[in-house]
């Protein structure tokens, strides 16, 4: 009696161990309107979603893995056996976007040839779910976010080509210096572009009345600005001009 129990036991442990050594290859194209095509090869007879294998081969299409909630489909892949080693190869439909995928698998997406998934698992019961829209792609997010870029990127715009262009004419000007308004053009951008007049004649050697008219001349061309700081006349070297030399 003893022996005979032990037989079956391990009768019963061999028989378990050849059930459970199932290896799934399937591959699921799913169409627009959410039916599968299914192709599959099993190490052992199978059935999935009531297709029962023939040699081992399952070939035909469903609709039970499918489901829609207005816009957003579902494709839902529950098995109800452990795999030894699990491969399904998941094609959806053209202009299709993932929402979100759920799986107890390692999973890659590729968008070569259409959307398609690879889930692959070893000694799994496979627990599949994918979220996706099929549709054409909308062009309203990028046209608002181009209109909204158009209108914070205008200004800059605008202020760099008004910068470029006076930063243009004020290389001209400088150009048309003769020899001593360049002295004391110099001699003003070296002191952080702004110093006092008496200063100027100092370091340049110019006579009190020729600075004088040297410095009316450049505030003429718009170059400097002068002011009077109580006794002293500062000259200071305009915005535009302030990174030239001569």
């Amino acid at each position: 009696m003893k022996r005979a129990l032990i037989i079956l036991y391990f009768g019963f442990l061999l028989f378990s161990v050849s059930f459970a050594s199932l290896d799934l290859d399937v591959k699921i194209e799913v169409d627009m309107t959410g039916r599968s095509r299914i192709n599959a090869v099993s190490s052992r007879p199978f059935s999935i979603a009531g297709i029962e294998s023939e040699n081992n081969i399952i070939h035909g299409s469903s609709e039970m893995f499918s489901s829609k909630n207005g816009r957003i489909w579902e494709f839902s892949f529950p098995l109800n056996a452990s795999v030894r080693q699990f491969v399904l190869v998941l094609s959806l439909p053209q202009n299709s976007t993932i929402i979100n995928i759920t799986a107890n698998t390692h999973y890659s997406v590729s968008y070569s040839n259409g959307m398609k998934i690879v889930f692959l698992g070893n000694n799994i019961r496979p627990n599949i779910s994918v979220h996706y829209t099929v549709g054409s792609v909308s062009y309203t997010f990028y046209f608002v976010s181009a209109v909204l870029g158009i209108f914070i990127l205008a200004p800059f715009v605008l202020e760099y080509s008004k910068s470029r262009t006076q930063s243009d004419i004020a290389i001209n000007i400088v150009e048309t210096l003769n020899e001593k308004e360049r002295i004391v053009f110099n001699n003003i951008l070296e002191n952080n572009c702004e110093t006092n007049q008496n200063l100027i004649r100092h370091a340049t050697g110019i006579p009190k009345a020729t600075l004088s008219r040297i410095v009316y001349n450049l505030e003429r061309k718009k170059i400097v600005e002068r002011r009077r700081n109580g006794s002293t006349l500062k000259v200071r070297i305009r915005k535009p001009f302030q990174n030239r030399s001569t």
